[in-house]
């Protein structure tokens, strides 16, 4: 009778070892059946149990399924381990619903408030734009910051290419000072640089009058210039023009203009050029430039014109400057008062007028 009892009794716990084992493949069938996506993670005894192993005691979420006719979809609303998350929100984010130290991420709070750069240039859709440096509160996302706005573009002005000129009178030197310039197009602004002054072709004024002879040694020098300045006061007569090397051209074209003269006169022309050798230069009577000695009196050298009353002649050129030699050029006219002696030598008078430049 006791080995009758005893079996019975063990058959019982095997009976109820089989329905707790087909009653769990149950649960997690239905489980694994209504989250196809959380089997791989959440379909595990500890889903519902405190022993990993499974059996025992219940965790909340075991409890609550058990208490609702072992319907997961019953309890989704609730919140059955009490850490602020419902269970279909944990299930759904792969954290235990039954484990209040398992749960999901918090979102992260969305932005109320930024600071910003400052507003870029207008462009040419008429819009601005800045861009956001900070924002709260700590950790936000999202929000809805301004970052563009309306704008009037302004298109920047063209920058000039040329100009136009308004001129003061042509100066001794072969300039004209700019008084005015306008831009080229039409209201541009920077780009080129307007010029201060011109090229001009200087007409010296009409003589007053006639120069009169020379009366002793008297000499006069005076800085290049490009066409000859005619004057009967001797002082102001600047008689040798060099061409456009006077206003840092690069052409040397000589002529000279002087008189008339109260009586006749010598003319001689003479060009010292430290670079070459000889160093000294002067114009025959055939308007030919030959070698000659320097001499220090200023009617004691090769005469040029004999017996005139004045001279306004070409001598040479024009010529590049790339065509010279580097160096000193200076060029003296001398005037003498015509004696009678031979053609070399006049008497001690004369006015001599020397102009000197430099080819670099």
């Amino acid at each position: 009778m006791q080995r009758i009892v005893r079996l019975l009794f063990v058959l019982a716990i095997l009976t109820i070892g089989v329905t707790s084992a087909q009653a769990y493949s149950s649960y997690v069938t239905t489980f694994n059946t209504t989250y196809p996506a959380a089997v791989s993670t959440l379909g595990d005894c500890v889903l519902c149990h405190i022993d990993p192993n499974g059996g025992g005691t219940r965790n909340g979420y075991g409890t609550a399924f058990a208490s609702a006719g072992h319907s997961f979809t019953a309890i989704e609303q609730q919140d059955s381990d009490g850490d602020g998350y419902t269970n279909i929100v944990e299930i759904q984010a792969l954290t235990w619903p039954g484990d209040a130290t398992s749960h999901p991420t918090p979102a992260p709070p969305t932005c109320t408030s930024f600071t910003y750069s400052a507003w870029g240039a207008c462009q040419s859709n008429n819009t601005q734009t800045r861009t956001v440096t900070s924002s709260s509160p700590a950790g936000c996302t999202g929000g809805t910051p301004v970052t563009s706005q309306s704008c009037t573009y302004v298109p920047p002005p063209t920058a000039c290419t040329s100009y136009t000129y308004t001129l003061g009178a042509c100066q001794s030197n072969g300039t004209a000072p700019v008084t005015s310039a306008t831009g080229i197009p039409a209201g541009c602004s920077g780009g080129a640089t307007p010029a201060t002054s011109q090229p001009c072709t200087y007409v010296p004024p009409p003589s007053t009058g006639t120069m009169p002879l020379p009366t002793g040694e008297k000499i006069f020098t005076y800085a290049a210039v490009a066409s000859p300045v005619v004057s009967a006061d001797p002082a102001q007569a600047e008689p040798i023009g060099v061409g456009s090397i006077a206003t840092g051209g690069n052409t040397l074209d000589v002529s000279v203009n002087v008189g008339p003269f109260a009586g006749l006169v010598n003319i001689s022309l003479r060009e010292y050029v430290p670079s070459y050798s000889p160093h000294t230069y002067t114009m025959t009577p055939d308007d030919g430039l030959n070698p000659t000695p320097s001499t220090t009196k200023g009617n004691q050298i090769s005469v040029w014109k004999t017996n005139v009353t004045g001279i306004n002649q070409h001598v040479f050129g024009p010529i590049s400057v790339s065509q010279l030699k580097k160096g000193l050029y200076t060029l003296t006219l001398t005037a003498a008062t015509a004696g009678s002696g031979d053609d070399e030598e006049g008497d001690d008078s004369f006015y001599q007028w020397t102009t000197h430049f430099t080819v670099h």
